[in-house]
């Protein structure tokens, strides 16, 4: 009688078990996992910042100042001579892409058709990308955004007329004794060195606290002597040591309305400390509501005082770029005076980057 042998395998039972223990592993693993590519994307987004801080550099040592911001109120549009980033083309590895601008085309820089037929307002650089962001690079169809900017510094910024975000009343913060007083925007020129609203004027500098202007501004019944040309720092004019002060920042440009005029538009990158870092601005995001007009005033995207603050989508803080070249992770807890502090290029207070 032959003898009857029992296939090797495994009972319904055994294998529900070996399901249930390989979703466990997975669960466990998969955060893990999800950390590792974050600080990855991370450590990407750092090297960014990095190499814009050399390109600026490498710029100063051929201009002898930092790169303006290109825009001039009240002028032909020939005068929107594109941001501060068109000037460092060349420093980031994109000097053919910069060769094709026409300084002499009656057309806003950042509308000039490039190569491959498109607007320089829709090519994306990556360097000026951070990973970690999911939103799209391109925001309205045809316009590329950047996630990093300059730093106007500890600014009076105001927001739109409609929207009426008094920021230091928001988060409690008392206006200043060395600053202006202001009953409709206290506490926001915070050491009496950032006064000109937005930074739109300043052929010297001296109404700019940090190292951008916005633009400069003529009026043009007035003659040369109410004109002001856009302005950016030489070295010299950081006193409080480039260590200290703020060059470059992360931004969220989904999450502010001129931001999303993108990279290569003035009108799309001037940033300030005024607002606390990763103040939430983003639509639809962080509790806040899709339709705008169901927000707080300080939670919407014209309010230019909270959303064309520093922000990213790190987890706690944002990184910076100082003036020496060196990559901070600031977190978004830091004392809002040392953070003015920072953004401020000349204000003579003591700091310690945390």
């Amino acid at each position: 009688m032959p003898l009857r042998f029992r296939r090797p395998g495994f009972t319904l039972v055994e294998l529900l078990v070996v399901i249930a223990i390989i979703g466990i592993l997975v669960a466990l693993l998969l955060p893990a996992v999800q950390a590792a590519r974050e600080a990855a994307r991370r450590m990407s987004c750092s090297n960014n910042l990095k190499q814009l801080g050399i390109a600026l550099h490498n710029y100063h040592d051929t201009y002898k100042r930092f790169p303006f911001n290109g825009a001039q109120w009240g002028r032909p549009v020939s005068d929107h001579r594109g941001s501060y980033f068109v000037k460092l083309l060349p420093f980031i590895e994109q000097a053919p892409l910069y060769d094709q601008i026409d300084y002499n085309n009656n057309t806003h820089v950042h509308d000039q058709v490039v190569s491959g037929g498109l607007p320089l307002r829709s090519v994306t650089i990556p360097g000026l990308r951070c990973p970690s962001d999911p939103h799209e690079p391109m925001i309205n169809g045809d316009t590329s955004t950047a996630n990093y900017a300059m730093s106007m510094g500890a600014q009076r910024m105001e927001s739109d007329g409609g929207t009426n975000c008094k920021m230091s009343q928001v988060i409690n913060v008392s206006v200043q004794p060395w600053s202006t007083p202001d009953p409709n925007w206290p506490g926001e020129n915070w050491f009496g060195s950032g006064n000109r609203w937005r930074g739109d004027q300043g052929t010297r500098g001296q109404d700019i606290s940090g190292i951008i202007t916005r633009a400069g501004n003529y009026e043009a019944t007035g003659g040369p002597s109410s004109y002001d040309a856009p302005w950016a720092a030489r070295l010299s004019d950081i006193t409080d040591g480039t260590a200290n002060v703020i060059a470059f920042g992360e931004v969220i440009p989904w999450c502010g309305d001129h931001s999303r005029n993108g990279w290569a538009s003035p009108n799309g990158v001037w940033f300030a400390t005024t607002a606390p870092i990763n103040w939430n601005t983003c639509p639809g995001e962080g509790g806040l509501d899709r339709n705008e007009g169901s927000n707080p005033p300080c939670n919407r995207t014209n309010a230019w005082n909270a959303s064309l603050g520093f922000k990213s989508v790190h987890a706690g803080g944002a990184q910076f770029t100082m003036c020496d070249g060196s990559v901070h992770f600031l977190a978004e807890t830091i004392d809002y005076d040392l953070y003015q502090r920072l953004g401020d290029r000349r204000d003579g207070n003591p700091v310690s980057i945390p």
